[in-house]
């Protein structure tokens, strides 16, 4: 269900609800100008969307999901630490797994996963960040370089 409510009652939502890192975030909402925010629920569970993405959630369809994970709040070490999920929506089955499989085929053809395998590029464990051309790679570019060379 959607519904718009006001600073006040947003506030009083969350705090009643316990959830203060969304407390925190409705204060930042308000304080850049909005005058209301719009509220989704559905059973016990309420959330708040700047969207609206789908005016209600019985819209979304299907939705699988894909990862959760952990981050400090305000991505400071300091504060504790929240989760969040991603899943994409379809309104359907069908357009989820098209979806599905069109991230597989890109997950085949990863820039860093053909380097390694086609010996382009190599990496040392203490510098994983870092990649260098390997023996092949950099023999491969130097004739690149001679024929554009004899080229011109």
């Amino acid at each position: 269900m959607r519904k718009e409510v006001s600073r006040d009652e947003a506030l009083q939502l969350f705090d009643k609800l316990g959830e203060k890192f969304k407390i925190e975030i409705v204060e930042d909402i308000f304080n850049k100008g909005a005058k209301t925010l719009t509220l989704y629920s559905h059973g016990d569970w309420v959330d708040f969307c700047l969207g609206p993405h789908a005016p209600s959630t019985g819209r979304i369809g299907v939705i699988k999901l894909l990862s959760v994970a952990g981050a400090y709040w305000r991505g400071d070490h300091r504060n504790p630490s929240s989760s969040a999920s991603t899943g994409p929506p379809s309104s359907d089955k069908k357009g989820l797994d098209a979806w599905l499989k069109q991230q597989e085929e890109a997950r085949k053809r990863d820039h860093r996963k053909l380097g390694r395998e086609l010996r382009l590029f190599a990496s040392h464990p203490r510098r994983p960040g870092r990649s260098s051309w390997s023996t092949w790679n950099a023999t491969l570019h130097a004739a690149e370089q001679r024929d554009a060379r004899d080229c011109a």
